[in-house]
């Protein structure tokens, strides 16, 4: 049993559903503790681990420079740090990339309303490493009025594929993004933020698998992580690859001014 300091009430309803895992806390000391990810979160990341916290959670981080996340990474040491990222959850990602293949080809197309194209071209960019199997690296970038197409390879030299982003222009409308991964098989995924909606499937030479659609909250997910990473000595590397695609989905808007 550990202790949960939380203040978003999403994250208090998924420590009441693990019972037996988790009690909510007051105090930070021996405690995971939830950060929002608005606003200035690095910092009061930051701060839940002077007080002694046993881990955090970045709770959809927004903005932030590369060098206080860097000393964020430090102030942790072996503490986790889980981000949770809505585009890129965790357990689809599982999904995804149960197959164990390196992908021959990956593309990503990402659609997004202006003000948040930068930040959405971020999780796509996360689904290109995911599914490319390492980190990337841009190697070329052409612009139009309404989208960008961002040439993409592994660091490794391996060519992987191409990364679209277009504007959405209708104000009800959710991002989403499409990624699709060919090996010897292929693997599509599909994150609708307008209808919450994440669906693996994986093809074959032995016909289609749909992978079931998860009905687990991701706060809930991860909690459940951060209890696992607490109690053991495994390094979670969720805030490098935070960092990692930040650096990507910069380096192609600068491309664009």
């Amino acid at each position: 049993m550990i202790g949960v300091r939380a203040d978003l009430p999403r994250y208090r309803i998924a420590v009441a559903e693990l019972p037996l895992s988790a009690s909510l806390a007051s105090h930070a000391e021996g405690a995971i503790v939830v950060v929002a990810g608005s606003g200035r979160w690095v910092q009061a990341a930051r701060a839940a681990l002077a007080a002694d916290a046993a881990a955090v959670i970045v709770s959809n981080p927004g903005a932030f420079m590369d060098d206080d996340c860097a000393e964020l990474l430090r102030t942790a040491g072996d503490r986790p740090i889980i981000v949770d990222r809505p585009l890129l959850r965790a357990d689809v990602v599982a999904s995804a990339v149960a197959q164990d293949a390196t992908a021959h080809y990956v593309t990503v197309e990402v659609a997004a309303a202006p003000g948040r194209r930068d930040a959405v071209m971020r999780e796509a960019v996360g689904w290109m490493r995911v599914l490319a199997g390492g980190a990337c690296e841009v190697r070329g970038v052409d612009w139009t009025s309404s989208a960008r197409l961002g040439l993409v390879q592994r660091v490794d030299g391996v060519v992987v594929g191409a990364l679209t982003v277009s504007t959405i222009t209708g104000a009800d409308e959710g991002a989403w993004i499409r990624a699709v991964a060919v090996a010897d098989s292929r693997v599509e995924v599909l994150v609708d933020e307008a209808d919450a909606r994440a669906s693996v499937e994986i093809a074959t030479a032995d016909g289609v698998l749909r992978v079931p659609r998860r009905f687990e909250a991701r706060e809930r997910v991860a909690l459940r992580r951060a209890i696992e990473a607490a109690g053991s000595s495994n390094a979670v590397a969720d805030l490098a690859d935070l960092r990692a695609d930040a650096a990507i989905a910069h380096r192609l808007a600068d491309k664009q001014r």
